[in-house]
């Protein structure tokens, strides 16, 4: 049929699918013009329209549209965010999102990795490094482990190539735990201090109290009365015991026998054969005097003058004298010759002076 309007067809017409049809626009101005078959697919239940331009409508459900451009088709999205629905990177998401904290690649909940982190207050279970692991052992205990392989941790002064810092673990002895500092290249080998707020205590094999404690005072004492001892004897003893004051024992002091009771730069006691007892000077090659009760002259004492044992006041300014006794170290000599003594004495004993002089000193029986 020819072009008509649909006002000029009778009600028994037929149109064929291209015979054109004209419309009124809403504001009244233009015609538009389509085909029956254009006119069928605007009029369906779903009809397929090819690049409309739809203008402004008042409502419309877009359930089933595809093919929407985001960057374009859809507006009131915030910057970035159109860029990160159209590539979805990590970077894209960073750029899209406004308070983020860190940068690098998008992490998930499996064995992420995190380079330089700042991870704050956490919660968890076990740490896991590359040969170590710091997990919860039991309630309120931390531990470093890996497997039957000795660990050890470390507390640093100084990193790099002249480093310096502190180290404990079983890493230097086996099954001994050590406690040490270190250095490497320039760098100072550090002191310990083992240091408390109140006593220090020192016990081993489990034991249930100290065996030993270093009191607030700074003494040194055994945890328990004459319980513990220093050394052993015979072996594992210490060589010497330096002290300023005085060394007092509730038993014996005993020293080897080849040892001594001496004073430093003075006089020395030792007995190198059971039962005797030599005194002698620092040096070892003589002896004084061996003052008996005090340092004046009002008492005595006993001085060696070569082999000559002499009887003197204790500040060494005189002879004194001796009561007791005389015995001689031989027997009287009998049978001296007529007339050299009295008729009465028949024995002699001799005496010497100061130079030696030896005198024969009649004896009655």
């Amino acid at each position: 049929m020819v072009n008509s309007r649909l006002s000029d067809l009778s009600a028994a017409a037929a149109a064929s699918a291209t015979d054109l049809f004209y419309t009124v626009q809403t504001a009244g101005v233009g015609g538009l013009k389509m085909t029956a078959a254009q006119l069928k697919t605007f009029m369906s239940a779903s009809p397929a329209l090819v690049t409309p331009n739809l203008g402004t409508p008042s409502a419309g459900v877009l359930t089933n549209a595809t093919g929407l451009p985001i960057s374009t088709g859809v507006s009131g999205l915030a910057a970035g965010i159109a860029t990160f629905l159209g590539t979805p990177s990590s970077a894209n998401l960073a750029t899209a999102v406004t308070d983020e904290t860190g940068s690098g690649s998008l992490v998930f909940a499996t064995s992420p990795t995190l380079v330089t982190p700042t991870i704050g207050a956490a919660q968890a279970t076990s740490i896991q490094f590359t040969d170590i692991s710091i997990t919860r052992d039991a309630a309120n205990i931390l531990a470093l482990t890996n497997g039957a392989n000795a660990q050890a941790l470390r507390y640093y002064n100084l990193t790099g190539a002249n480093s310096e810092y502190g180290e404990i673990g079983f890493k230097d002895t086996v099954n001994t735990l050590t406690i040490t500092t270190r250095k490497t290249g320039t760098g100072t080998a550090r002191a310990i201090t083992i240091s408390s707020g109140a006593s220090l205590f020192l016990q081993s094999n489990g034991a249930a109290g100290p065996f030993w404690t270093i009191n607030t005072s700074g003494h040194f004492v055994a945890s328990t009365d004459n319980t513990m001892d220093i050394g052993q004897s015979g072996a594992n003893r210490p060589r010497n015991i330096f002290a300023a004051g005085a060394i007092q024992a509730s038993g014996a002091v005993t020293a080897g026998a080849g040892g001594a009771f001496s004073f430093i730069g003075r006089s020395a006691l030792t007995s190198a054969t059971d039962g005797n007892l030599l005194l002698t000077n620092n040096a070892g090659s003589t002896f004084g005097l061996l003052q008996l009760g005090g340092t004046s002259s009002s008492f005595a004492a006993i001085k060696l003058s070569s082999a000559i044992l002499q009887a003197r006041l204790a500040d060494d300014s005189g002879f004194t004298r001796i009561q007791g006794i005389l015995r001689t170290s031989v027997n009287a000599t009998t049978g001296l010759s007529a007339g050299a003594l009295a008729a009465t004495t028949n024995a002699s004993i001799v005496i010497e002076d100061a130079s030696g002089q030896a005198y024969r000193i009649p004896c009655i029986i």
